[in-house]
């Protein structure tokens, strides 16, 4: 019998932001598709969604219900580049790790 485990890391992308932008760590923050008020939110922290901003809404939006809200991209390379730092981390515990290929921040292992 196959033993599977999902190690799943919310909003990886939210994290990559806010690792890279520091001082935003105490206000909303929202990751957008493009850094225009028509760019769409795609992930938002607890501060923003404790706003009522959500992902889907467009980042105009966002800003109209939280002037502080602060907003940023994330490029595929820096995700690429998390994914693939977590994965040799993950590989301490199981020597099979596999990155979705789906969603950003979801492994699954060997247990």
């Amino acid at each position: 019998m196959d033993r599977m485990a999902c190690v799943d890391i919310r909003s990886l992308p939210l994290q990559v932001l806010l690792r890279n932008r520091p001082e935003w760590g105490e206000q909303a923050v929202a990751v957008v598709d493009r850094d225009t008020p028509t760019g769409t939110i795609l992930y938002v922290n607890k501060r923003g969604r404790a706003r009522r901003i959500l992902p889907g809404l467009r980042y105009g939006a966002g800003l109209s219900l939280c002037r502080e809200l602060r907003g940023g991209t994330v490029s595929p390379v820096d995700i690429e580049d998390a994914v693939t730092f977590i994965t040799a981390r993950l590989w301490q515990f199981s020597p099979r790790v596999e990155p979705s290929p789906f969603e950003p921040g979801v492994f699954w292992l060997d247990a």
